[in-house]
């Protein structure tokens, strides 16, 4: 039986209070609760992601100092460590090489940003798709709830109507109040089933397509990493030491990517 906490304003406060109730009898439990789980992974993985380019621009500032504190401590008229200085005949060899593959690890350091960039973007696109999907079945769910609502309400009015009907008292007001709720049931249920529909073949995509999705980012992950050419710059370096000269480093091969 209907009352005045069924009515709109009444259902309006109680979702504000409680939220919208999932209708009992959904044939999407399952891929619900598997939406959830994504999402959640999701998150899980962005933050990750957060961390890893924070990480990154600290790493890559961290190895430029090494470079330019390990010119200026064997050259101190030397002013920065990231010039191509291997054409000048006052700086050894091995700090040339260095100073070349220190350029060279900068550029690198810049493409492992961009591709954190890339998986970032990956993320919020298919975050943003699941966070829809979400609202869409919270949608549904109204939908079903004010199709029950009607269902109960136009019951109602049909009995009262064949009630006055039986006693034979005027029952126009009544008919047109049936009439009335009658039409807005079957506005409900209409995009009730249209809701039923886009979300049944939206989620079944979403789940369908995660493999997919994570290995795109997973891709983009994969083309982050620390720079080779930082342990061929640490290489060069400790080579001259250990060596106590130039003359070797020309023999050095330095793997660069």
């Amino acid at each position: 039986m209907t009352s005045w906490f069924d009515n709109k304003t009444c259902r309006n406060m109680k979702e504000k209070m409680f939220g919208v109730k999932e209708f009992d009898q959904d044939p999407l439990v399952r891929e619900r609760k598997d939406l959830l789980d994504y999402n959640s992974k999701l998150l899980q993985l962005s933050a990750e992601i957060d961390h890893i380019t924070t990480d990154q621009q600290k790493v890559n500032t961290r190895y430029l100092n090494v470079a330019r504190y390990a010119r200026e401590a064997a050259d101190p008229a030397s002013s920065t460590a990231v010039e191509p200085t291997a054409g000048r005949k006052d700086i050894s060899p091995a700090f040339a090489l260095f100073s070349q593959q220190m350029s060279h690890f900068n550029h690198s350091g810049e493409n492992s940003i961009t591709a954190i960039g890339d998986a970032r973007s990956k993320i919020d696109r298919l975050d943003g798709r699941v966070k829809t999907l979400r609202t869409d079945l919270t949608d549904r769910d109204r939908a079903h709830g004010l199709v029950k609502h009607y269902e109960v309400k136009t019951e109602e009015l049909q009995k009262k109507y064949q009630q006055k009907m039986e006693n034979g008292s005027k029952s126009d007001s009544a008919k047109e109040k049936l009439d009335r709720n009658l039409v807005k049931f079957r506005e409900a249920q209409e995009n009730c089933d249209r809701l039923d529909r886009s979300v049944s073949r939206d989620i079944t995509d979403v789940l369908g397509r995660r493999q997919k999705d994570v290995g795109d980012i997973v891709q983009a992950v994969g083309r982050w990493g620390m720079n080779s050419s930082t342990s061929s710059c640490v290489n060069v370096l400790m080579y001259y030491c250990d060596t106590g000269g130039a003359a070797k480093v020309s023999r050095i091969h330095i793997q660069a990517t």
